[in-house]
């Protein structure tokens, strides 16, 4: 008798291909395709509940680059010299009447700082505010902004805050960089 002749044995398939459709194979269903190609399905809820998600994951990194504290403004009697950087070359202001003005100026605009969670734009002129012994204040301009530090602070202690053109115009003014 052949194998052809005895389907109770190999059960109601009989055939050479029939067994091999049956028999535990290794090689994957032709018409599967690879399982990394599939996406996976998400029903319209869960859909949903993932841009809800990535929205409050982008609005806390909002949020958390929002306010900062006031910077600690020195005040003018212990400010010995304000260094101007621009480029290469630095220029130096011991003028008391020009310190005082600058350092109401910045009391004036004392506000709405921020932490950026980016990075920091790219200034036009560093300001150092320098007491006898130290580095009271760092500054920061831009045309549209105003960053600072306290002097002997890291980075993470960066600040920014927006600039009018009038308040810009008012800074270099005060500074003497009107005409730069």
């Amino acid at each position: 008798m052949s194998a052809l002749e005895r389907p109770l044995a190999f059960g109601s398939r009989t055939t050479i291909s029939g067994w091999a459709a049956i028999s535990p194979s290794p090689k994957p269903d032709r018409f599967a395709g690879p399982r990394a190609a599939r996406r996976p399905h998400l029903p319209g809820s869960l859909k949903l509940a993932a841009l809800v998600f990535v929205f409050a994951v982008a609005f806390s990194f909002a949020v958390a680059a929002g306010d900062a504290r006031p910077l600690s403004i020195p005040s003018a009697g212990v400010v010995e010299r304000i260094v101007i950087g621009a480029g290469p070359g630095e220029t130096f202001i011991k003028d008391r009447a020009v310190i005082e003005r600058f350092l109401a100026f910045l009391t004036r605009h004392n506000d709405r700082w921020r932490q950026p969670w980016d990075t920091f734009p790219t200034p036009q002129w560093t300001i150092r505010l320098e007491t006898k012994d130290q580095l009271a204040l760092v500054l920061w301009v831009g045309p549209t902004w105003l960053g600072g530090r306290a002097g002997t602070a890291g980075a993470p202690a960066n600040q920014l805050r927006d600039l009018s053109r009038a308040e810009y115009a008012e800074m270099l003014k005060i500074l003497g960089l009107a005409g730069n």
